[in-house]
């Protein structure tokens, strides 16, 4: 099992939460979210840094307080068992069992909607 730890933004469509919540019949609570990392993604100058995307997974507690707190623009840490999946020739990156950091205090929050992601 591979393990991950990133830090990096959320992201998500503007004008929509970033956080979808699934609630199981046996009580359990998911909570997925995307986090883009531009860390180590080189560009050309001129270019945009489109960076590497990941879909992170939280359950239980944890799902709850994301839901309510995480917002598009929030800068967040995140480890977890990382995945990778092919969907139509695409790979994908998954960090399922994920734990979150907030990486940011809310008094550092200003207006998420002028982020790019």
């Amino acid at each position: 099992m591979a393990t991950i730890a990133i830090a990096g933004t959320v992201t998500g469509k503007a004008g929509e939460s970033p956080v979808t919540v699934k609630t199981f019949d046996n009580g359990d609570t998911v909570a997925t979210f995307s986090v883009a990392d531009r860390a180590y993604v080189y560009s050309k100058p001129g270019e945009d840094r489109q960076g590497q995307f990941y879909r992170c997974e939280v359950r239980g507690k944890a799902a709850e307080i994301v839901a309510e707190r995480v917002q598009r623009g929030d800068k967040v840490g995140v480890s977890g068992q990382l995945v990778q999946r092919m969907y139509n020739e695409k790979l994908y990156l998954d960090v399922k069992n994920s734990s979150v950091t907030f990486l940011e205090t809310r008094s550092q929050e200003s207006s998420k909607d002028d982020s790019p992601f």
